[in-house]
């Protein structure tokens, strides 16, 4: 199986795209138009906020965690058939959720939901690599960018416009028609040429356990931490226990014959690097989105409805700018656009450090004008950039760690976020933001360097 494959593979291109694009659009829909919606959940079922945030914090936890897992099943049994079968489950468990009696039956079919949205944000970008030709890759890459843009933009604004007018049920309702549509289109337009499952080998159940307990602890531990001191208890105990399951998962791995995650694949610098910057990204851009609501409503007497519509300025720039960036770097390579992108965030972030005291909407509007644009050159680029450099037998785990990057990424960024807010440190995450930049935009070039000089050293070798 090779990772280029011809265009006639796909007999029906758009509703080849169409069906795996839905499902971008709608696992991030579906956590927006659910968490602008917790208020009206809670008074209904007169439960705590505590108790009804788990409903979205759940969903995304759930999803992050199995990333990695979902990937690699679909190396082992196939991308297509992990795909089709989230889109299944994700649709039945919508409708399970609408007719659940009682908060926790929402919370368990929610769960369900989640791990259907998991087998098809983990295998979306591997069934692209693996039938999309090269030179046709980046657009591609691009144009699911949008989708996860534009579903991440609409989710708070249709939840607002349910919790107004419409019962809770609709939340999980509004979207059953469009993932059951999806999935009739991924079953017959999907090809299985290029998704088959590949060679059978034994599953690391010990190695995928080990890094499931990782991932949660790590993510568990970011999304208290706006709660918890550094020096305090729990802090330390989550820290330390990340570290023991991290040094069991990597002395686990480095013994197995058929680990879980081959970790001669992060030696690749273009699989490392290209994870770094997804993670850091993410970071940086999430940890704007969560301030700048609270800066602008105290600082420039903005209402709530004011910043918010400001601040979908952003996704609508990624939403331009991920499809323009792709098409370019088809032609001319993937590795310049990452760096455009993080130069552009970068400017975006400096620009907010020096003019913090004289944001006016306009300036605003243009500063997220830019990191939308930066993150658009970032997103398709670096994704086909990663999927390029790793084998066609692994291209599913690939897909999951790329995934959980950014779901990782933006879990940091809206807890330095978070911090800011409380402590009114604005001006300081905005300098820490700039440094992580820069570190980025470092690591890029000099795995960029490596990778030249493996590549001369090949033709040496060759000659």
């Amino acid at each position: 199986m090779t990772i280029d494959q011809s265009k006639a593979d796909i007999p029906n291109f758009r509703l080849f795209l169409t069906s795996i694009g839905i499902g971008a659009f709608l696992s991030h829909f579906t956590a927006g138009v659910v968490t602008v919606s917790l208020p009206e959940l809670t008074r209904t079922f007169q439960a705590s906020i505590e108790q009804t945030q788990w409903i979205t914090t759940g969903y995304l936890l759930i999803i992050a965690v199995l990333l990695p897992i979902m990937g690699k099943l679909g190396d082992r049994y196939g991308h297509r058939r992990m795909h089709n079968t989230g889109y299944l489950l994700f649709t039945i468990s919508s409708v399970l959720i609408a007719l659940s009696p009682t908060l926790g039956a929402i919370l368990v079919t929610r769960a369900v939901q989640a791990v259907g949205a998991s087998m098809f944000q983990a295998t979306n970008i591997a069934l692209i690599t693996l039938l999309m030709p090269k030179e046709k890759r980046g657009r591609t890459l691009g144009l699911i960018s949008t989708a996860v843009a534009l579903g991440g933009m609409s989710g708070p604004v249709v939840g607002g416009m349910i919790s107004q007018w419409l019962s809770w049920q609709w939340l999980f309702l509004i979207h059953v028609p469009v993932s059951a549509a999806a999935t009739y289109l991924a079953i017959k337009y999907i090809p299985a040429t290029g998704s088959a499952p590949g060679r059978k080998v034994s599953f690391d159940s010990t190695g995928a356990l080990l890094f499931t307990a990782l991932v949660g602890m790590i993510l568990f531990g970011v999304t208290r931490a706006a709660d918890w001191h550094l020096a305090s208890t729990e802090a330390w105990v989550v820290s330390c226990s990340a570290l023991i399951v991290l040094w069991l998962f990597s002395r686990h791995s480095r013994h197995h014959s058929s680990p879980f995650l081959p970790l001669q694949m992060l030696r690749e610098p273009v699989l490392s690097s290209g994870l770094f910057v997804s993670l850091i990204s993410f970071l940086l851009v999430n940890s704007v989105q969560v301030i700048l609501p609270f800066y602008l409503t105290e600082s420039t007497d903005m209402t709530l409805w004011a910043s918010g519509t400001l601040m979908a300025v952003y996704p609508v720039s990624l939403a331009v700018c991920g499809p323009v960036a792709g098409w370019p770097s088809d032609k001319l390579g993937t590795r310049l656009f990452p760096l455009l992108g993080l130069t552009m965030i970068g400017a975006g972030l400096l620009l907010f450090v020096l003019l913090q005291d004289r944001l006016a909407p306009v300036l605003t509007g243009g500063l997220l004008v830019l990191l939308g644009a930066g993150m658009g050159m970032i997103a398709s680029p670096n994704s086909s950039l990663i999927m390029s450099s790793i084998a066609s037998s692994h291209a599913g785990m690939a897909g999951g760690l790329l995934a959980l990057s950014r779901n990782l990424g933006m879990a940091f960024g809206a807890s330095v976020g978070l911090g800011s807010v409380q402590d009114s440190t604005y001006n300081a995450v905005f300098v820490l933001d700039i440094f992580l930049c820069i570190s980025a935009i470092l690591v890029c070039v000099f795995a960029g360097r490596m990778q030249q000089h493996t590549i001369r050293s090949e033709i040496r070798r060759e000659k």
